[in-house]
């Protein structure tokens, strides 16, 4: 009795472990469990300075992790090229870059690499930032004397700054017959059904836009101007509530003004803009429209702070009409 006893515990122990085996052998067929394949990716993306931003001659850019596996060290790159030096591996990862040779309004495109120490690399979203200047409205050569060539643009928390370039250099800026005669309007509510719609008397469309603000620079004096919606006229902005700055000078093609963003209208974060060239020495008077047709939107506010403060106001004084020359009604009105 004792030993079947006994030779039934021991095949039901043979039964156990065998049955134990197969679950096991069922439920991981390859035998023990490997770790999970390593997914993660050295992911870094750039800090500052904010994409699209304009900068001066020279610019730090700062990266930084951005989840994913840890970094052992970044490398800056420029228009697809390795930046020599550029590798850092200190948190904040940094690095200067020396922009005076690119143009007023060029580009300079940027990509960041973060690397492990298992050899994987990742590149962050692409950075690009502008010279100085963002180039706003590029308008072709239509033969005219002085007529608009580019505008570029660029703000600040405080001010938002046009550059002007005509084709043709004036001596006086003032002249009425080899001048300048610039209307920049600006849309602030981004509606025509508010602001002004027309010039000369409207005869002329202001393109598609409702002009809220507009600067005037040349013949017609150096002055800003609101549009009064309930009156359906222009009022002058004066004193310290108008320029910012204004940088004109003699026997050149290009002037530079600042404007205060608190007199645009609304405090708007997106404005439309377009500007405008009289020729006052012809009969009838001609327009240099730029754009051609439509207008230039501009996002404010995605640049700050990267380039000198303009000129104080006042910091270069205007030149004025040449004795005995006669004025005549702004063709803005």
């Amino acid at each position: 009795m004792k030993k079947r006893l006994a030779v039934f515990l021991f095949l039901g122990t043979v039964f156990t472990l065998a049955v134990n085996q197969l679950s096991c052998s069922s439920d991981n067929p390859s035998g023990p469990q490997q770790p999970p394949p390593d997914t993660l990716q050295p992911e870094v993306m750039f800090a500052s300075p904010a994409n699209q931003s304009v900068i001066s001659d020279t610019v730090t850019l700062v990266a930084q992790p951005q989840g994913g596996d840890s970094i052992a060290y970044v490398q800056f790159y420029r228009n697809d090229s390795l930046l020599a030096g550029s590798r850092d591996s200190t948190q904040p990862f940094s690095f200067t870059v020396d922009l005076t040779n690119l143009p007023i309004g060029g580009t300079a495109d940027f990509v960041v690499k973060g690397f492990d120490n298992k050899g994987d690399s990742a590149a962050g979203p692409p950075l690009v930032l502008y010279h100085l200047w963002r180039p706003l409205i590029s308008d072709p050569d239509e033969a005219q004397a002085r007529d608009i060539s580019k505008v570029f643009i660029r703000s600040s928390d405080s001010t938002v700054e046009f550059r002007v370039v005509t084709n043709g250099n004036w001596t006086n800026y003032k002249s009425s017959t080899a001048g300048i005669d610039v209307a920049l309007f600006i849309d602030t509510d981004r509606d025509r059904s508010t602001g002004d719609t027309a010039v000369s008397n409207n005869t002329i469309p202001l393109n598609d836009i409702g002009a809220d603000i507009r600067a005037i620079i040349g013949t017609h004096g150096d002055s800003l101007w609101q549009f009064i919606d309930n009156g359906q006229v222009w009022g002058p902005v004066h004193g310290s509530g108008g320029f910012a700055y204004r940088k004109i000078a003699a026997d050149t093609n290009v002037f530079e003004v600042g404007i205060y963003r608190s007199r645009l209208v609304g405090n708007p974060d997106t404005v439309y803009v377009v500007a405008a060239n009289v020729l006052l020495s012809t009969n009838p008077f001609v327009w240099d429209w730029a754009p051609d047709a439509g207008h230039a939107t501009y996002i404010l506010g995605d640049m700050h702070g990267l380039f000198p403060a303009p000129p104080l106001p006042g910091a270069e004084k205007p030149q004025r009409l040449a004795t005995g020359q006669a004025v005549t009604k702004s063709p803005f009105e």
